[in-house]
């Protein structure tokens, strides 16, 4: 989605919100650099020191926010009230560094392995459940978007990948 999105010339920030299991910066071919959990961390986030977490991608107009450094309490850090401070941060950084309205995507792990990424949801704009073929029971995919509304999270459509 992020990658059809800046392909589009909308810029996206892709944010690896998967704490326990981050994997997009290797996707992209990209070293383990600071982010998301080191701005967790952080007692201040003006758009400067956002900028320095970015990562550029090798598709235009898309730029990565990894995972950060990984640390034991990695995952609970999203269950912090910092977390809104940063969502809110990273808004502002788009805004203010992009000419055009831009698209901010979290990447974050499965619904039902625990409450950060409901958390996250309930801070977005809009929320995709993603259900993969043959993996995803009919059950986990009905708890799912029960949970998910149960965190107030806008879902706005289910992706169904054939992985």
């Amino acid at each position: 989605l992020g990658i059809v999105a800046a392909q589009s010339g909308i810029p996206t920030l892709l944010v690896d919100a998967d704490l326990r299991n981050p994997s997009l910066s290797q996707r992209f071919g990209l070293g383990k650099n600071a982010g998301l959990s080191d701005l967790l961390k952080e007692d201040a986030i003006p758009p400067q020191k956002l900028a320095s977490y970015l990562q550029t991608t090798f598709v235009p107009h898309l730029r990565l926010l990894g995972a950060g450094n990984s640390t034991s309490e990695a995952a609970t850090l999203l269950l912090s009230p910092k977390l809104t401070e940063v969502v809110e941060s990273i808004r502002q950084y788009l805004k203010q560094t992009e000419t055009t309205p831009g698209i901010i995507l979290f990447h974050s792990p499965a619904v039902l392995e625990g409450a950060d990424t409901s958390l996250l949801a309930a801070l977005a704009d809009q929320t995709f459940l993603t259900i993969i073929k043959d993996h995803t029971t009919r059950a986990q995919a009905k708890q799912a978007q029960e949970q998910l509304q149960r965190a107030h999270a806008k879902l706005a459509g289910i992706i169904l990948l054939n992985a």
